[in-house]
């Protein structure tokens, strides 16, 4: 990739491959803020070309890290993540490092759910979406700075860990202090949901 610098590293259990791709046009570290959200994983499935550019194309905040969780069971999933990292990079221009995970067998739900935690265990809230959805204008906005305000106080943010952004988990967000709390998910757990 002419925009992109590619490094491959393997995780220690054998079932994920990550590739770490950073977004060149941003060099330097900027402040985290309340229009942004530290982590966002996006778990994608059989979605297809449509769902996952219609999902990427939807997103308006900045986002520090984002982590695309791709399983190999879908080729076209895979290969429309893998053509907006190849010909379209300035649809991630809203992602200052982005991170690609391909599950090499089968992956649970929660433990794609808590690769992000294992990943950036020191974020303060992950963001965690299913690859089948859209957001409207202005929604993500509106999460960041709710979330932002959630983690300023550990007390609520401990309390009230986990917040859905919709019916049941294709969109969500979990605090670090919760996670300090109660644990990651339970990956013993099939289906988890």
């Amino acid at each position: 990739f002419s925009f992109f610098r590619t490094l491959l590293e393997r995780k220690d259990s054998g079932s994920t491959i990550r590739a770490r791709v950073r977004n060149a046009s941003f060099r330097g570290k900027r402040m985290a803020s309340d229009d942004s959200i530290p982590i966002m994983s996006i778990n994608f499935y059989a979605e297809g070309k449509r769902l996952v550019t219609k999902l990427i194309s939807s997103i308006d905040v900045r986002v520090e890290k984002l982590i695309l969780v791709i399983s190999p069971t879908d080729p076209s999933t895979a290969a429309a993540v893998y053509e907006i990292l190849k010909n379209r990079p300035e649809k991630l221009a809203f992602a200052d490092d982005v991170h690609v995970v391909v599950c090499i067998g089968p992956v649970g739900v929660a433990e794609r759910w808590n690769e992000a935690i294992w990943m950036f265990p020191d974020s303060p809230y992950w963001f965690i979406v299913s690859g089948d959805v859209e957001f409207l204008p202005g929604t993500l906005r509106e999460s960041a700075h709710f979330m932002a305000s959630v983690v300023r106080d550990r007390e609520f943010s401990v309390r009230a860990s986990l917040y859905t952004f919709s019916h049941g988990f294709p969109c969500f967000a979990v605090t670090n202090a919760g996670i300090q709390f109660a644990g990651s998910f339970d990956e013993n757990v099939f289906p988890a949901y």
